[in-house]
């Protein structure tokens, strides 16, 4: 009897966590650092930055961004692989002026930072 009281409880801990595993992973979200706080530090780490598009390019190789918050403005490329993969509405939505929140991880290129975006909720668009 004992040996089943100690399995089912084990189990009943098990499943508990899972679940709490679970909900704290949708509920959690990252800090929103400045760009200028962006470093070499920061290399191949993923960040989450927000501000408004002050430059915009569209090519058959992806969508190319600048980003400018109160502190700076860097570079934020969606290549070509990524943009198939995020919401329509929401590429149509990129332009100018429009406030986004970008999640990517911090890279050089040019002896210039980016934040490269990695998935289609990645970006987001914040006044629509």
């Amino acid at each position: 009897m004992k040996n089943n009281t100690l399995i089912y409880f084990s189990f009943l801990l098990f499943v508990l966590g899972l679940f709490l595993i679970y909900y704290s992973s949708t509920k959690i979200q990252p800090i929103v650092i400045k760009i200028s706080d962006i470093n070499k530090e920061m290399m191949g780490k993923t960040v989450v930055i927000e501000g408004n598009i002050t430059f915009i390019r569209r090519k058959e190789s992806g969508i190319y961004m600048t980003i400018e918050d109160d502190t700076g403005k860097i570079f934020v490329p969606l290549f070509s692989n990524l943009v198939s993969s995020i919401d329509k509405e929401i590429i149509n939505e990129l332009s100018l002026g429009k406030h986004v929140r970008i999640k990517g991880y911090v890279d050089m290129y040019k002896d210039s930072y980016e934040v490269i975006p990695y998935c289609s909720s990645c970006i987001e668009i914040i006044n629509r």
